[in-house]
C-alpha cells in the first residue's frame, strides 16, 4: 500500500457518522479482510501474488 493510501485509510471519520455507520465500516473491513486471509489460506497462487505486492 501506498504512503498516501496509508495516510487517507488512518484518518479519522468525520464526526457527523453515526455510531451504526461506523460499525458497518468495521464489519465490512473486516469481511474483507478475512476473505482475504481465507483465499490465501487456501490458494498458493494468490498468497504468490500477495507476496509480489508486499517486496
Amino acid at each position: 500500500m501506498k504512503h498516501h493510501q496509508q495516510l487517507r485509510n488512518s484518518m479519522p471519520a468525520p464526526a457527523d457518522r453515526q455510531p451504526g455507520e461506523h460499525r458497518a465500516i468495521a464489519d465490512a473491513w473486516l469481511r474483507s479482510a478475512l476473505d482475504g486471509i481465507r483465499q490465501m489460506h487456501l490458494n498458493e497462487n494468490t498468497r504468490r501474488e500477495v507476496a509480489k505486492r508486499l517486496f
